[in-house]
């Protein structure tokens, strides 16, 4: 078939088919490619390098993904086929062979696995929707409520025993629920927009008025509003922009802002669970290739958004290599098995984009040796909560003095003492709504009480002669004549008026004996 132009291809007649079940406004494939129903209800593909092309033509629904292809239906009723790398379109005449995540049958949610297999169903479950490798779905809770969970895809019996996670509790009933990288959208019977944070669980509620408002998509930072009639196809109401509250990170880490513990905080919400990371740490193979902390572009935004898809902290999706998106890289580097850097090696990118990459699990056990971002963020909650892991303090490494924190947790929290921080200790620690501060924390002496504590030795003994023994001479030796000898009259005779300051010595030495002529002759008398 020659390659003609979407635009075209739209407009052949094809037969009517009718709307299969199971049809989203938004799917993420495995590959990268993102697809969602936006303005004027054309369709939105959005490539692994962030770029988004746009078919304008309009849209009824999403049927599904594969790795090569992406199948749709029109609002006029025709379903056609388009290649994922924009090569070729065709209308379709069959119904498109997709792989399907799960079914969904009168409250009872039944994932699938690998091969296809459905598995073992999740009862009381009101809605639910899958991404690529995640499936989020919110079922009724014992408080009158609903939870939000999550699940890893492709689902075995195991993970459904123990591989489904909390993401948030729910005061109002669903309507419906979908996932983008960005954000969950759960349209709820308020007729509000419940907007949840996939790594933080953080939420924020959106109001729409009208009563038509079905479903939510948030995409490429925009909260986009759809209706749906009777026969499944999906119309936008409203599309608007949308900026979403920082996330809770694990990120007062030692990372400027990891907004990490971060208090994901990093805050430690539960997360997929991932992969066990191996013990020994490989050496990274090739740095060729690299991404470095501060690149910007395409590729750092495609690095962004697996490292999202794959549940890591890494903030906006804004192509901008700065520290929210180190320390998501640095997460999934301590997921495989490298040591923390400041780039992401090709070698690192391989991995990331290899379809069993892990997602991330903040709840992966540490032991002592082990070193990186996770630790860093353990090491943070320990900390704030009074833990001491020693003089050296948050430095990414398990070490002595972090394992005997990690112990006295373990010692007030009433868990089982080992020093190595397993998946129960990590979400006790993480657990913000309900900390466990030290309880044995160092004592602060009263006012009253003396600042320095007695002993029973004096701090300086006394001794039976004074410090400084008296000397039979004096300190200065006196002289044999007085500095100025006394006088038995006074130095000076008061006068009403000093008329001038006296000298020791006569201004004029006195002559011992007059002299025999005089110094001046007397007068010679005369005989009147």
């Amino acid at each position: 078939m020659k390659k003609r132009s979407i635009a075209l291809i739209c407009l052949l007649l094809a037969l009517l088919l009718a709307l299969p079940a199971g049809a989203e406004p938004i799917i993420s494939g495995a590959a990268g490619y993102t697809a969602y129903l936006g303005s004027n209800n054309y369709l939105y593909l959005t490539d692994p390098e962030g770029v988004t092309k746009v078919l304008q033509t309009p849209i009824a629904n999403l049927i599904g993904m594969t790795d090569t292809a992406l199948y749709c239906t029109t609002a006029d009723g025709r379903r056609y086929e388009v290649l994922l790398d924009g090569s070729s379109s065709r209308i379709m005449a069959e119904e498109p062979t997709v792989s399907t995540a799960y079914f969904l049958r009168e409250s009872i949610l039944s994932p699938m696995d690998a091969t296809g297999v459905e598995l073992s169903g999740i009862p009381d479950v009101v809605t639910a929707c899958a991404t690529a490798d995640t499936l989020y779905y919110v079922a009724a809770n014992s408080l009158s409520g609903y939870a939000l969970m999550r699940l890893p895809l492709p689902a075995d019996e195991s993970t459904i025993a123990t591989g489904k996670v909390l993401v948030c509790n729910l005061a109002s009933k669903p309507v419906s629920i979908t996932a983008s990288p960005e954000a969950i959208a759960i349209v709820t019977d308020q007729q509000t927009v419940e907007v949840i944070d996939p790594i933080s669980g953080m939420k924020e509620a959106v109001s729409f008025y009208g009563t038509e408002l079905s479903h939510a998509v948030v995409y490429d930072g925009k909260l986009i509003a759809l209706s749906v009639n009777e026969n499944g196809q999906y119309t936008v109401l409203e599309s608007r922009d949308y900026t979403a509250p920082s996330p809770l990170m694990l990120t007062s880490m030692t990372t400027p802002e990891p907004t990490a513990p971060a208090k994901l905080s990093a805050t430690a919400t539960p997360k997929p669970t991932a992969t066990p990371k191996p013990t020994a740490k490989p050496a990274v193979e090739e740095d060729d290739g690299r991404i470095s902390k501060g690149d910007t572009g395409s590729a750092v935004r495609k690095m962004q958004r697996r490292l999202l898809e794959l549940g890591y902290p890494v903030g906006k999706v804004d192509g901008d290599f700065g520290d929210n998106t180190l320390l998501a890289v640095n997460l999934f580097q301590c997921a495989i098995g490298y040591r923390n850097r400041t780039y992401a090696s090709e070698a690192m990118l391989n991995k990331l984009y290899n379809k069993n990459a892990p997602a991330y699990d903040p709840y992966a056990p540490l032991k002592e040796g082990d070193e990186g971002a996770d630790v860093e963020i353990m090491q943070t909650f320990l900390d704030e909560l009074g833990y001491s892991v020693g003089e050296k303090g948050i430095d990414g490494k398990f070490g002595k003095d972090t394992k005997a924190a990690v112990e006295q947790f373990q010692l007030v929290a009433g868990l089982k003492v080992t020093g190595e921080a397993d998946a129960e200790t990590l979400k006790l620690l993480y657990d913000e709504e309900n900390p466990i501060p030290n309880a044995t924390p160092s004592p602060v002496p009263p006012t009253d009480a003396p600042t320095q504590a007695p002993t029973d030795v004096p701090t300086q003994a006394p001794t039976d002669a004074p410090t400084q023994a008296p000397t039979d001479t004096p300190t200065q030796a006196p002289t044999d004549e007085p500095t100025q000898a006394p006088t038995d009259a006074p130095t000076q005779a008061p006068t009403d008026t000093p008329t001038e300051e006296p000298t020791q010595e006569p201004t004029q030495a006195p002559t011992e004996a007059p002299s025999e002529e005089p110094t001046q002759e007397p007068a010679t008398s005369t005989d009147l």
